[in-house]
């Protein structure tokens, strides 16, 4: 019960972590190369190649929001708390 969910969520965010350094990657080494000629160039191209990795994370966060409250919310969802509505006196 606890070790799939652990398992997708490391991977679902191992993968959140490499779209994001490959994007860094990505922008650090076209500005390095594109750095001498127009500036707004690199700067338009590199706006427009972080739509899909904001889309992505978009579209992936509530699978993540899902695993984790399934992992550590459903503990408590069934166990009764020591509090009663009504209680005799």
């Amino acid at each position: 019960m606890y070790s799939l969910p652990r398992k997708l969520m490391i991977g679902v965010l191992t993968l959140f972590i490499s779209v994001a350094a490959m994007m860094v990657t990505f922008r650090s080494s076209f500005f390095m190369l594109y750095h001498k000629r127009l500036k707004w160039i690199p700067i338009l191209i590199a706006a427009f190649a972080t739509i899909p990795v904001i889309v992505f994370v978009v579209m992936q966060f509530p699978l993540v929001v899902d695993m984790f409250r399934s992992m550590y919310d459903s503990h408590y969802l069934f166990k009764p708390k020591k509090r009663m509505l009504y209680y005799k006196t």
